[in-house]
Parts: structure tokens; sequence; C-alpha cells
């Protein structure tokens, strides 16, 4: 890429206050008033040629309302909203702003914004990475419970039901008390193996 189009494909003042603007008007940001505060100071700062005062003394003070004695040692709230926020930004371009052609994003590690023209072809591999990563974060944990439950039924099917118990004096089949629920135990053995595969692939990509 030549310099003239890392020129073009760097999004100009304009267009990045135009798409904060849409980020925040969205209803994620609307109903959380803390966040829309931090990006807002985070881009207003950046714009400002002030990135290197980032800290997370100056977005809590700034951002965050809190007071000047604020320790950024023994209080994580800023880690926390930073790891609010990155969700909150890939729910947006995953969502209402999957069109948008400006991305920001807040980096790991990092709280200065970084900001970026979606390029059709290349980086539609990003698009799809950014919704990737949502899916992941709003099915994975679903995946995994279910995952656990029906593998532990498939275990109670496989390795519990053949026991015998003692009843009335005579040793009765264990499977005779749980004959009626197999279809619930085949459903989940299914469940198990569906999830097993939701989550490979998740992983994969």
């Amino acid at each position: 890429m030549t310099a003239t189009d890392d020129a073009v494909a760097t999004p100009n003042e304009a267009e990045i206050r135009a798409t904060l603007d849409r980020v925040l008007a969205c209803p994620n940001f609307r109903a959380s008033p803390q966040l829309a505060s931090f990006l807002r100071f985070v881009v207003e700062e950046t714009l400002a040629g002030q990135a290197d005062r980032i800290k997370a003394y100056s977005v809590a003070v700034g951002a965050l309302g809190r007071r000047d004695n604020f320790d950024p040692q023994t209080n994580p709230i800023v880690r926390v909203e930073a790891g609010r926020l990155r969700r909150a930004l890939e729910r947006y371009y995953a969502g209402p702003g999957c069109h948008d052609e400006v991305v920001i994003e807040l980096p790991l590690g990092s709280y200065i914004p970084t900001f970026e023209r979606r390029r059709i072809g290349p980086n539609l591999r990003n698009d799809r990475r950014i919704a990737l990563r949502a899916v992941r974060r709003r099915f994975g944990l679903a995946a995994f419970v279910a995952s656990i439950a029906a593998a532990a039924s498939l275990a109670f099917y496989l390795i519990i039901m053949p026991a015998e118990r003692v009843v009335g004096g005579r040793v009765t089949p264990f499977s005779t008390f749980t004959g009626p629920y197999w279809t619930a135990t085949a459903v989940l053995s299914a469940v198990t193996v569906v999830s097993i595969i939701f989550a490979w692939w998740i992983s994969r990509n």
C-alpha cells in the first residue's frame, strides 16, 4: 500500500466524529451513560493530539466521575469499564454498525482508540471476525453449559442405567425406573454432539 492509499484509508476527524455520534446514539450506549462518557473522552482526547495522556487515572477522573484521589492500582474500575466498552463496540459493529465505513476500536491493553476505514474486500474478513467474536461471547457459555449437562446425561445413560438395585428384597434393573426418560436422554446426547461441533466451529474462526 502506498502513502496515498494510507491517507485514503485513514478516516479524517469529521468522519470519526460522525461515527462517534452514531455509536453513541445506539441503544446500548444510550442505556449506559458511563460507557458513552468513556468512549467520548478517549476519542476526543485522541483527536486533540493528547493520546499520550490517556491513562487509567485520566479516564477515571475525566470520564467516570472519580475524585482526584483515585488510585488505579487499588481500584480496577477503568479496566472493567474498558472491557465492557470493547464488547459494546463489538456488538455495535456486528449489528447496527455493520455498514459503517469508519471503525472505532479500543485495543486490548490500551485505552487509546484506533480509527480505521472499512475496506471493501480485504476488510470483509475483519468484519466477519468481529461478528464471530460477538457470537462467541453471546453463545459460547451457553454451548459450554449445554455440553456439560448433556455429557453428564450421556454418562448416566451409559454407566448408571445398566446397574441394578435391590427393591423389595429382589434385584431389579435400575433401567426399570428410568426407562420413561430415555427420550430426554437421547435428546441431551444429541445436544452434546451439536454443542461440541458448535464450540469447535467458533474456535476455528
